[in-house]
């Protein structure tokens, strides 16, 4: 996990120093055993990498003082695809900012290295999750603008799956149940997020 943890964060970050690496992964350990296991670790990766027709191949390199993928090494990963995608969605609106969306959440595999508990991974864990929790409440508010209400809810609902606190997609459910004449399921929605906020949070909503 750990090779698979730096490898991962050089390629979502380009390069890091030696420190910044054991800093990554060993903070709590002595300075004189962690030199040791970055080395092997390192070894390992580049091993790993380097396929057995190309036996002096090397994918991660040292220059000017930090590890890299080397120059030439073309990498692409879901991550950044999900990144690239909403960060253009955030700079457009309506129609165009829902098909930005939808393509960042056909990259989103789920929860980032699921099972690992590193302190960046989990940062990086919730930052995406976050932002996948945003995108499909983009989604929504553009299908409901749109009066696409079944999309508007669909979205909405996906949100909501994951997170019961979100109240915006709450607020956007609940107006697409209006506009779709299922009042008594957008009545339920309201008794819903009303429970949860009280329950978990002790308020009430604060668009209610």
């Amino acid at each position: 996990m750990h090779a698979q943890i730096i490898l991962i964060y050089l390629v979502l970050n380009g390069a890091a120093t030696r420190d910044e690496l054991i800093e990554l992964v060993w903070a709590d350990e002595a300075v004189d055993k962690t030199s040791v296991r970055l080395r092997t670790t390192l070894k390992l990766l580049r091993q790993t990498l380097r396929p057995r027709w190309k036996i002096n191949a090397e994918y991660i390199c040292f220059q000017n003082g930090r590890y890299r993928i080397a120059p030439g090494v073309s990498v692409a990963s879901d991550v950044q695809q999900f990144r690239q995608a909403l960060a253009q969605a955030r700079q457009t609106s309506g129609l165009a900012s829902y098909t930005l969306c939808l393509q960042a959440l056909s990259s989103y595999g789920g929860d980032f290295l699921a099972g690992c508990f590193n302190e960046w991974v989990l940062e990086q864990r919730e930052q995406l999750h976050n932002d996948y929790l945003w995108a499909h409440e983009r989604c929504a508010s553009v299908c409901l603008a749109e009066a696409r209400y079944p999309e508007a809810e669909h979205h909405a609902r996906q949100s909501i799956r994951s997170d019961p606190l979100r109240e915006q997609a709450w607020q956007i459910l609940i107006q697409s149940l209006n506009h779709m004449g299922r009042m008594p399921e957008a009545i339920e929605a309201q008794q819903q997020l009303a429970e949860h906020l009280h329950t978990l949070l002790g308020i009430a909503p604060t668009w209610a």
